[in-house]
């Protein structure tokens, strides 16, 4: 049997912060956290669309960019984004849930920026992804995506794309390879 922390420790602290993730880190096997996309294409750990119901402010995240989410509250903490949960849990032996939160917005590239920020912080074997939509062929891409890139290390310099006449996933050189070599 393995214990997952939903949200982190979120029946004590806020749900999908730092806080609510290290204090569960020494009693769990796993954690499990949701990811949505910013204005700005930044990934961030939020359960909801919008801010209102988590945060001292309100909003749709899909609309607001990271600093602007940065400056909201959930009891003191901050939205964390994915790199500083991956961050994080890198030093411990914990499996990581990755919801994907696409079923109300299809946040494009969602999941190349999560196998990339997976691949960087060299978590590929503790990270699993979910997503309630399955539409559109999201497994597949996220399949794709993850042969596209060598799970020793470091990304090649590809970049996936939609191809919206054919429905068809391309290959195209990542003009921000060079951040990874």
């Amino acid at each position: 049997m393995h214990l997952y922390a939903h949200r982190g420790y979120s029946a004590k602290h806020p749900e999908n912060t730092l806080r609510a993730f290290e204090a569960a880190l020494p009693y769990v096997d796993g954690i499990e956290l949701d990811v949505q996309r910013t204005k700005d294409g930044r990934l961030v750990v939020i359960h909801d669309e919008t801010v209102d119901r988590t945060t001292d402010g309100s909003g749709y995240v899909k609309d607001m960019t990271l600093r602007q989410l940065r400056a909201l509250r959930s009891e003191g903490e901050r939205i964390p984004t994915l790199e500083e949960v991956f961050a994080l849990v890198a030093a411990h032996d914990v499996t990581v849930n990755v919801e994907l939160k696409t079923d109300r917005f299809d946040y494009s590239g969602i999941e190349q920026l999560a196998w990339l920020a997976t691949e960087e912080f060299g978590l590929a074997d503790r990270v699993v992804f979910s997503s309630f939509n399955l539409d559109g062929g999201r497994a597949s891409r996220l399949g794709r995506i993850r042969r596209t890139y060598s799970s020793r290390g470091r990304p090649r310099p590809a970049r996936v794309r939609r191809d919206s006449r054919r429905g068809e996933i391309k290959r195209k050189r990542n003009r921000d390879a060079a951040l990874y070599d």
